[in-house]
């Protein structure tokens, strides 16, 4: 990707909520704060509150498991309460029960992740789900991370 097109990419803001400090370390080790990411965590739905209300996050990533307020109540503060329907909010959980997912989804979510995922893919996956919300920023940011991995890939040789 040309330089100056990056430059034009407003940095995607992404929130992750997340209490497992392994979880967050793969996390920062897949959404790195980069020409297109700018990336903060914390570790419940309370502290995701305060963060959210002053920083308003392009991309929320909720785990729902948490402790003090679940990410669900979390998501649901956020849809109802604040009337927020904009933010690209993908839950990720270890939990796969189809109840689960479906009640996430009437609420609005984008997207849906199980723990637990290869960090080197959730960068892509969390554009994917940022897709609906800002299409231009995210082709940009797909570009990116196209470029930057054919960039950092061995060449192979011939067969």
């Amino acid at each position: 990707m040309e330089e100056p097109q990056v430059l034009l990419l407003k940095r995607i803001r992404v929130l992750v909520v997340e209490d497992d400090k392994k979880t967050r370390r793969l996390y920062y080790l897949g959404i790195k704060n980069n020409m297109i990411f700018k990336r903060r965590s914390c570790t419940d739905g309370k502290e995701a509150l305060a963060i959210y209300g002053h920083w308003k996050p392009d991309i929320i990533i909720l785990d729902i498991m948490m402790p003090d307020m679940t990410g669900y109540e979390l998501l649901k503060h956020i849809r109802e309460h604040w009337g927020d329907r904009d933010t690209t909010i993908i839950m990720a959980t270890a939990m796969s029960d189809v109840n689960t997912i479906t009640d996430c989804l009437k609420l609005g979510i984008q997207g849906y992740i199980v723990k637990p995922f290869d960090y080197k893919e959730i960068a892509g996956k969390i554009i994917e789900y940022f897709q609906a919300a800002d299409p231009i920023r995210a082709n940009l940011a797909h570009q990116y991370l196209d470029n930057q991995e054919s960039t950092s890939e061995p060449a192979s040789g011939s067969t």
